[in-house]
């Protein structure tokens, strides 16, 4: 279901009451227009008994009166209907306007973070994503010893050793390489396999992708290695399945914290079209888990917990900006944190 069926739904009994309405009229003015027309017609036949045709004219006038009751009925439901579409539209916008909201507030706080970025020493960003630099020497170093390119990787060894100070991975890598000189094409092949299988095993599917592939540009014409970008697939495709499954799993147990985390790590996973089918019931944990957090807020509130409150409505805030909920939460955080920091300084007193 998309958001402007939900907007819709909220209306939907605004339109049905409208409809009956409708309905009911319409039945109403039949009856009157064919009990204006018997009683015209019984008149005009004892006209000359009725003394005149004062009575005849007055049904006219009632039977002229029926369509014009008709078509104000019909006005005034198309009205009802476009008032209450209107108002759909609007609460549609305004959510996609709080969604966006988010989104540029999340790209400021991106941006904010690349600005910071850019004014720091090459050091400093080296250190900062020394993690990733390692990993990268790691893989080039194995392509080296795969590509029997000895020296190379050698080189590569030394300089993780001497540049990043990992000396225990340097020496773990030392000693793969001494191996590796050693071993035949099977044996490196069959390295390789176990290594793109641990990577599998650890869900950093891109990088198990990268891998296989490197592998199997070095091996074109080797069985295992044709096939292992294949099982690569193969096994995301078979983690996909348990993550759903074990969302199901947890939306039938009301297993809230569950299935939010199962929903994130999904996100990397579901196709659009996947997660549209979702959304509803995405929508359903994510309103149980704010309903829980709102729970724990008043509960820490009413018990004068004010750390917790502080720290339950923080999460309100940060996991759902844009509800109702948070920005009640928000006024009362200046308050609730005075509370604290003066419960603070009694307990240290």
């Amino acid at each position: 279901m998309s958001a402007m069926d939900d907007r819709k739904s909220e209306f939907l009994w605004v339109v049905k009451a409208a409809r009956v309405a409708l309905i009911v009229t319409l039945a109403m003015t039949a009856i009157g227009t064919a009990g204006c027309v018997a009683m015209i017609v019984i008149k005009a036949g004892d006209i000359s008994r009725a003394g005149g045709w004062d009575p005849v004219i007055l049904y006219f006038i009632g039977l002229l009166g029926c369509p014009v009751l008709v078509v104000w009925t019909l006005v005034m439901y198309g009205l009802v209907q476009a008032a209450a579409s209107n108002e759909a539209a609007a609460n549609s916008a305004d959510g996609r306007l709080g969604r966006m909201e988010t989104l540029l507030a999340d790209h400021g706080h991106s941006l904010s973070r690349l600005i910071n970025l850019e004014s720091l020493s090459d050091r400093a960003k080296s250190l900062i994503y020394r993690d990733r630099e390692l990993e990268a020497m790691a893989e080039v170093i194995h392509e080296d010893m795969l590509r029997q390119d000895y020296d190379a990787a050698a080189a590569l060894i030394e300089t993780m050793e001497q540049q990043f100070g990992c000396a225990d991975q340097a020496a773990a890598l030392g000693d793969e390489l001494a191996q590796a000189r050693k071993a035949t094409i099977e044996e490196k092949l069959d390295s390789a396999v176990v290594r793109v299988q641990r990577i599998i095993e650890s869900h950093d599917w891109q990088r198990a992708s990268r891998a296989a592939d490197k592998i199997r540009s070095l091996f074109p014409n080797h069985p295992t290695a044709a096939s292992l970008p294949q099982r690569v697939e193969e096994e995301r495709a078979k983690h996909k399945r348990q993550l759903l499954e074990d969302y199901g799993e947890a939306v039938r147990k009301d297993d809230v914290n569950r299935g939010i985390d199962l929903l994130k790590e999904l996100d990397r996973y579901l196709t659009p079209q996947e997660a549209a089918a979702m959304a509803e019931s995405a929508r359903g944990v994510f309103r149980a888990k704010l309903h829980n957090l709102g729970v724990q807020f008043a509960i820490h509130v009413t018990d004068q917990r004010w750390a917790e409150a502080v720290a339950t409505g923080e999460e309100i805030m940060r996991g759902f900006p844009n509800s109702r909920m948070s920005h009640e939460v928000r006024q009362k955080m200046p308050q609730l944190r005075e509370l604290m920091d003066e419960a603070r300084s009694a307990a240290e007193a």
